[in-house]
């Protein structure tokens, strides 16, 4: 369910009690000034990309050590951007994007701190038991009100360290005790009672991959704003 984003008051020990030393770049990528603008807006701070993506309207750079993905609803405008790995080197602060303490640095978050964020009770997943044609991974998506322009955010962790697989195999093994013989991977029927005990189990696993941005949950709010 998507809620409304908690206000500043809400403490992150974790996250703003060390700030970074050194001044990423992307911190001067991830902002505001440069979601619904033309692509040399964007291209002014990472550079011309490295690739055209095969789905229409979406760019990768090369930030450094760091992967960014732009995404262009209409093709011409820049929708939502990506850092598809997250990493101590690899972070902005999200501070300057939405309603949060100066100093919240992406690689810092984890599910659980995300969830509290985000007022979201539990976390979902895709092909978490495994499928022949798609990744596995979970993910917590939120949608702000009208006072933070509709702006979303998709976070994901794509299963592949050691402490997410510990995680995602408790959840599995949670659902086949709930579910019996009746279990069916990928099948188990979503309802708050998994979700929530998937959160229980990425409390503390941290986010893998961030997009924020317009047009990825719902409707394009910013094209009636323009």
């Amino acid at each position: 369910m998507m809620k409304r984003l908690l206000a500043t008051a809400l403490a992150f020990p974790l996250l703003c009690s060390t700030v970074l030393a050194d001044t990423t770049q992307l911190d001067r990528i991830f902002t505001r000034a440069n979601i619904n603008v033309p692509w040399a807006k964007l291209e002014q701070v990472t550079g011309s990309p490295i690739a055209l993506k095969e789905e229409a309207g979406t760019r990768r750079y090369q930030v450094g050590q760091c992967l960014v993905t732009a995404y262009s609803h209409n093709g011409e405008t820049v929708n939502s951007l990506e850092l598809e790995t997250i990493t101590p080197s690899c972070t902005f602060d999200m501070s300057q994007l939405v309603k949060v303490p100066k100093g919240t640095y992406v690689h810092k978050l984890t599910f659980g701190q995300f969830a509290r964020f985000a007022e979201d009770d539990g976390i979902n997943a895709n092909c978490l038991d495994g499928c022949p044609d798609e990744p596995s991974s979970v993910s917590i998506s939120w949608q702000g009100p009208e006072s933070e322009q509709y702006l979303e955010i998709i976070t994901h962790d794509n299963l592949t360290s050691p402490e997410s697989k510990a995680a995602a195999a408790k959840w599995i093994a949670f659902m086949k005790g709930q579910e019996g013989s009746d279990y069916r991977p990928n099948s188990a029927a979503w309802t708050l009672k998994h979700t929530k005990q998937g959160l229980a189990y990425f409390q503390d696993i941290p986010l893998t991959s961030i997009r924020i941005g317009y047009c990825m949950l719902d409707c394009c709010h910013d094209e009636e704003e323009e």
